[in-house]
């Protein structure tokens, strides 16, 4: 009698189990959306390298020296000087072999940027990046678009499987960052989402 008590123990929870199990039977689909940022700031990295000046302007032969020769082209194209940071800690992770420094300009003028990237000096190596910022709004929109974009995806292969939709089973989210700091090139950007549904 103990056996038998047991074995409907053990198939009564079996039966429980396989209740809870989602399932089996699933279909996902990939929806996107292209994300549209504003660019809100522009920043301006200046290498300054002695390295460079080795053959092409032997008569600078200090950083101060080359540091004060930049900032004299800059004042003279009506470039505030006062908005630079320093990070030589950067500059050392380059490996060159003698003395510089980075300096970083940041604004949120287009015109100011442009303006510090028209000042080029022996010994001095610009780089250009910009700020782009995703508003809570656009996120928003972007996911929606995303999802609407998933669930046509979703009806469309049921339509041609002939199999029919049952609830969505989970939603994988992979917005971008809301604020990243780019490059100059540009590059389309897309928020995805991953649909799982059921099948009847």
């Amino acid at each position: 009698m103990k056996k038998i008590a047991l074995i409907i123990i053990a198939l009564v929870h079996f039966g429980v189990n396989a209740q809870n199990q989602p399932n089996s039977k699933t279909l996902t689909v990939t929806g996107k959306a292209k994300v549209e940022r504003e660019i809100s700031a522009y920043r301006g990295r200046a290498t300054l390298s002695m390295d460079q000046l080795y053959y092409s302007d032997p008569s600078c032969n200090s950083l101060e020296q080359l540091k004060e020769r930049y900032f004299d082209a800059l004042q003279e194209a009506g470039v505030d000087t006062g908005k630079f940071t320093e990070d030589k800690s950067e500059f050392l992770s380059y490996g060159y072999q003698q003395d510089g420094t980075v300096l970083i300009y940041e604004t949120e003028s287009n015109d100011e940027i442009r303006k510090l990237f028209k000042v080029r000096i022996p010994g001095v190596s610009l780089a250009y990046e910009y700020k782009s910022e995703l508003s809570e709004a656009d996120k928003k929109s972007a996911l929606k678009a995303a999802f609407d974009d998933a669930n046509k995806k979703a009806k469309e292969l049921s339509e041609v499987t002939e199999i029919e939709l049952g609830s969505i089973l989970s939603i994988s989210d992979y917005s971008p960052e809301s604020v990243i700091w780019n490059t100059y090139r540009k590059y389309d950007e897309y928020l995805t989402l991953t649909v799982v549904y059921t099948l009847k």
